[in-house]
């Protein structure tokens, strides 16, 4: 399913238009992404658990020419779907 697929699917669902439900799945994008940043979890009960990771600087390899390299650190995203979610997908 597109993204383009689900904003026709659950504008159908709940009956307004495509435009209001693009802006509801980008605002809640922009709020997950606050809150995640701040490195407050998120949780929506139907849904899941959003929070944050850190992962350190490490030493890579370049694939190419076998040089070593830095790898930065940065903050990931983790997701963990809710038994709500995980027992439709079940089903």
């Amino acid at each position: 399913m597109t993204y383009t697929d689900l904003i026709k699917a659950l504008s159908t669902d709940v009956n307004c238009s495509q435009t209001v439900v693009k802006q509801i799945l980008e605002n809640l994008s922009d709020h997950i992404a606050r809150e995640v940043r701040a490195g407050v979890p998120l949780r929506i009960p139907a849904l899941g658990t959003f929070s944050s990771s850190k992962r350190e600087e490490r030493l890579g390899r370049n694939p190419a020419t076998g040089a070593p390299v830095v790898i930065p650190a940065k903050v990931l995203v983790k997701f963990r779907a809710g038994k709500i979610l995980q027992d439709k997908v079940e089903q």
